[in-house]
């Protein structure tokens, strides 16, 4: 039996390989989800454990190919993966561009030719390029880009929506069908400097030594296979901030226990450069402390919010407000109802503000006393972290007051970028004294609202589509499609969560459907069922063989009946705008 290692780019690949995998016994197929030098890392590794042919795609293939002496088989871009990327890209409004090295963009350019595609197609010959084509699409208004991993990844970071070229199930047989044929053993791995790292190993703490390629040379780190690999995924993140900078100071948090990592560069006679970590727990729990987190990102978390919403009309303002409070360094709330995208815009202020500096999360709705106390010393250890209070409305009352007089301390806000996100009215929970006075003064003065999804109608077009987008990818499925009327049913109903559930909704809709279209009898199935898990009706609405408008006129007609026909209450309790509530009773009558 030959043993395979598969390298997939991305989850859907990896999950079509492994649906495949049963029908060529031939192969001990093991998978693993990495790409480019992430890629490079788990094959270097793959061929020193003994696997005998590497399979992978695109750039991630095109590398490994130089770092292994194992057989590398490429997995192709078929013709139906063309047409199928070009219909999805379709979809959205505004331009669009595939790029590529010809290897890629030959193809595509005979199938928009049949397609009679309105998309543009940009050659390549070198992954250098690709920022300043990116730049100039940029400058001409392209909204929707088309690429491999490589391509995703920096167009993402700049902004614009980004659609995979995946790989289908002919193009994976047809790889599987070539690593047969070209299948043969070559050399054992070679020898690594054991002498020098069993000198290094005796030192009684942990540490890790990079290169000037941000690669991993010696290092000791905790015997656990996960902390130790992503202890060196976040180490390999900081390597540019200690090159500019000589030293460096910060905290991360795996699992339950929290490190502070101190680094100095080493320059060596010859003009070399390395970086030395030194790694020291700083605080160990059982369990994770509840509601606190701390991370480091590179790239906002949400699109709806760091991509899409750049250019949709409803948040320029949003925008324009957290630019101008970043530059000045002051505290920022953030209001808006569950669902909007509140942490998402908090994850983009800090991006705006510092990216190499940790993000640290108080989550008010978890987060107990201990929770409080651990995040105050870690703040202690970590001197340029965002901190970020989810909801503190809902602490207990001496965890407010305990947070209010730490954070409130002169020049606290000098050093310390803090963000704070309420799902309720300031004002309201000043009034009720959910929040101590002081603390929406020192915090509260700066704020940005976010509107609901119901207040954005405009955008339903291209968020669902990006959520579609973001399926396809997760569960390997070639959706390319909403139809019209099933996407007019979107944009009128009542998001209760807003974007967490129109995320949800779409996941459904593309997990579910068998055709690449989704269809309008699927968008009213999945949201029967919505209204039923979220209806704010006391009494039971029976839904059996009503159409989906039938059963939203029942609710409204029972809510007007609870509120004695008070349309601006009606109004606030579904949700909903009066003026839909009128249109509603107008369709009626």
């Amino acid at each position: 039996m030959i043993k395979m290692l598969v390298i997939a780019p991305y989850d859907g690949l990896k999950e079509l390989i492994q649906s495949l995998s049963s029908q060529y016994q031939q192969f001990d197929i093991h998978t693993a989800v990495a790409n480019l030098d992430d890629g490079v890392k788990v094959a270097e590794r793959g061929e020193q454990e003994g696997y005998q042919l590497i399979l992978s795609r695109g750039g991630t293939a095109e590398l490994i190919e130089c770092c292994v002496s194992i057989p590398v088989i490429r997995i192709d871009i078929s013709g139906y993966d063309y047409i199928r990327m070009i219909t999805l890209a379709n979809g959205f409004s505004g331009k669009a561009a595939m790029i590529g090295y010809h290897s890629i963009t030959k193809g595509a350019q005979s199938i928009k030719e049949l397609m009679n595609s309105s998309i543009d197609i940009f050659t390549i010959d070198s992954s250098e390029k690709l920022p300043g084509l990116l730049e100039r699409l940029h400058q001409e208004n392209y909204r929707v880009i088309v690429g491999d991993v490589i391509t995703l990844e920096k167009a993402r970071a700049m902004g614009f929506t980004a659609i995979l070229l995946t790989s289908g199930e002919e193009s994976v047989r047809k790889a599987l069908e070539d690593a047969q044929r070209t299948y043969q053993y070559i050399k054992e791995y070679r020898s690594n400097q054991l002498i020098l790292e069993q000198m290094l190993n005796t030192i009684p703490s942990y540490f890790a030594v990079f290169d000037k390629d941000k690669k991993a040379i010696y290092q000791k780190l905790p015997d656990n296979a996960e902390i130790k690999e992503k202890l060196l995924n976040e180490l390999q993140t900081y390597c540019q901030n200690v090159k500019s900078h000589q030293s460096y100071q910060t905290s991360t948090q795996l699992g339950s226990t929290f490190w502070k990592i101190c680094a100095q560069r080493i320059d060596n006679p010859e003009g070399h450069q390395y970086i030395f970590f030194y790694i020291l727990q700083t605080l160990q729990k059982k369990m994770p402390p509840p509601g606190l987190s701390l991370a480091h990102f590179g790239n906002a978390s949400d699109f709806s919010i760091s991509n899409f919403g750049k250019d949709s009309i409803y948040l320029k303002e949003t925008y324009q407000k957290a630019q101008k409070f970043v530059k000045l360094h002051l505290p920022i709330l953030i209001t808006g109802e569950i669902g909007t995208g509140k942490d998402a815009l908090a994850h983009l202020i800090h991006l705006l503000r510092k990216q190499s500096s940790s993000f640290l999360t108080l989550d008010g709705e978890v987060a107990d006393k201990t929770g409080v106390e651990d995040f105050i010393q870690i703040i202690d250890d970590d001197p340029n972290s965002t901190l970020y209070l989810r909801r503190p409305n809902l602490l207990d009352s001496d965890s407010k007051k305990k947070l209010s007089a730490f954070l409130g301390t002169v020049n606290f806000t000098d050093q310390h970028q803090i963000i704070t996100s309420l799902c309720e009215s300031p004002d309201l929970l000043l009034a009720n004294s959910s929040l101590p006075e002081n603390f929406l003064k020192l915090f509260g003065r700066y704020r940005i609202h976010l509107p609901s999804l119901r207040d954005r109608p405009n955008d339903m077009k291209d968020l669902a589509n990006n959520y579609l987008n973001e399926a396809n990818v997760q569960y390997g499925k070639q959706v390319v499609a909403i139809e019209e009327s099933a996407l007019q049913l979107l944009s009128d109903f009542s998001w209760a969560s807003n974007l967490d559930q129109l995320h949800r909704v779409i996941s459904q809709l593309v997990l579910l459907t068998d055709n690449p279209i989704i269809r309008r009898k699927n968008v009213i199935r999945v949201l029967k069922e919505e209204i039923a898990c979220t209806s704010p009706i006391s009494a039971p609405i029976s839904a059996k063989n009503k159409t989906l408008e039938e059963i939203v006129q029942d609710i409204i007609d029972h809510v007007m009946q609870e509120e004695n026909g008070n349309i601006t209450r009606v109004s606030s309790r579904l949700g909903v705008s009066r003026s839909t509530i009128w249109r509603k009773l107008k369709q009626k009558n």
